[in-house]
């Protein structure tokens, strides 16, 4: 309900959020996802979670998106 302000890289293939924005959110998840994110050092992590249907305002667009936690 709270809007969020963020910055969102274009050219990015994956949005991402921190656990604590997801448990601000509460927004719907499911645990059922094998990602990882590769850093630039090369190394990877795990994801989270995937949280699907993010409502998300750019300008006057809404849109729906996929954040991982």
């Amino acid at each position: 309900k709270d809007p969020v302000v963020t910055l969102i890289e274009d050219g990015s293939k994956i949005n991402l959020m921190s656990k604590e924005l997801y448990r601000k959110g509460k927004w719907l998840i499911t645990m059922d996802n094998r990602w990882k994110i590769r850093a630039t050092t090369m190394t990877t992590e795990d994801l989270f979670a995937a949280c699907p249907n993010i409502p998300a305002k750019i300008g006057d667009m809404e849109i729906n998106q996929i954040f991982f936690v």
